[in-house]
């Protein structure tokens, strides 16, 4: 009830809570009986969209988490395979491995990340011939 009540303060807005216990036969409620019945009076007063504009429950909740998350698992999972696929190349390169030894998805894999690549040393060889252009006498 403290963190509500400095969030209240913070904010500058109004909120209430009710704590329903099974040790409790009452709920325990903040500010007051009184300051809850107020809060809820002025939330029912609001029209239907604005109450549920942000209204979240247990379950729209856990599933924005869910995908939130899923979202990281695929960024994680691309940058794993970045890694990988560069390990893969540095070891090509100096003999450790041949490619005869990948799987079809690894050979595409690791042609994308050297088309990448490729791109990525065209774009600096452009830079540098234009900032050397740039310096001519």
């Amino acid at each position: 009830m403290k963190k509500l009540n400095e969030l209240t303060i913070l904010c500058a807005i109004e909120a209430c809570t009710i704590i329903f216990s099974p040790y409790n036969a009452e709920p325990d409620v903040w500010p007051s009986h009184l300051g809850v019945q107020r809060v809820i009076a002025r939330f029912r007063k609001m029209p239907e969209f604005e109450q549920n504009k942000k209204m979240t429950n247990q379950e729209s909740f856990t599933r924005q988490r869910l995908n939130k998350e899923e979202g990281h698992l695929r960024k994680l999972h691309k940058e794993n395979l970045y890694k990988e696929m560069t390990i893969v190349m540095y070891q090509c390169f100096i003999g450790e491995m041949m490619i005869t030894h990948l799987s079809m998805l690894d050979l595409n894999d690791l042609g994308s990340l050297l088309n990448q690549k490729t791109r990525e040393i065209e774009r600096r060889l452009q830079y540098l011939r234009k900032k050397r252009i740039s310096f001519k006498p």
